[in-house]
């Protein structure tokens, strides 16, 4: 792969810097699909992050694999929609860094609820990576590191439903 960086200045006219990059030859989309399978199937999926706009790309993003969705800002939000029918959702996916309750947290509350329920953690940061690891939840939880692909998120969240049958036969719990 070649790469080229130019710059040429211009006397009164500022600065122009040029870059040039190698022509993809892939289709759109298609490095996503060279990975491997995506979810897309019909499990209702409560998602959660404290940014807004990740929010919003997030949701489109599930809505397009075919899962159903409830989103919320908010931890505490979260789950007070989860306490209010623990077995409405398949999964929860949520942020590790948020304000009031951690990701995390919410997903230690959540399981005192319903212990069977799959769960993953995204973050920009390691520290979700290691509360993850460190973790004695049964079942563990999914880390997904930003910024990541369509394919990396519904790999993660076939991972995680795929341990549902399995966990719930060996907790009794559905």
């Amino acid at each position: 792969m070649r790469r080229e960086r130019q710059l040429r200045e211009h006397t009164w006219k500022g600065t122009s810097f040029y870059v040039y990059l190698p022509r993809v030859t892939a289709a759109a989309g298609e490095a996503d699909t060279a990975l491997g399978p995506v979810a897309g199937g019909a499990e209702r999926i409560l998602f959660v992050d404290d940014e807004e706009d990740i929010v919003k790309l997030e949701t489109r993003l599930l809505r397009d694999l075919g899962d159903g969705l409830v989103s919320r800002t908010s931890s505490l939000a979260a789950l007070q929609v989860f306490s209010a029918d623990p077995h409405a959702f398949d999964l929860v996916i949520s942020d590790f860094t948020m304000p009031k309750m951690t990701g995390g947290e919410l997903i230690g509350k959540v399981r005192e609820l319903r212990p069977a329920i799959p769960a993953i953690l995204i973050s920009g940061f390691h520290d979700a990576t290691v509360y993850a690891e460190r973790s004695a939840e049964v079942p563990p939880m999914e880390c997904v590191k930003k910024p990541f692909s369509r394919a990396e998120l519904a790999q993660a969240i076939r991972r995680a439903l795929d341990r549902r049958a399995a966990v719930a036969r060996e907790l009794d719990v559905s």
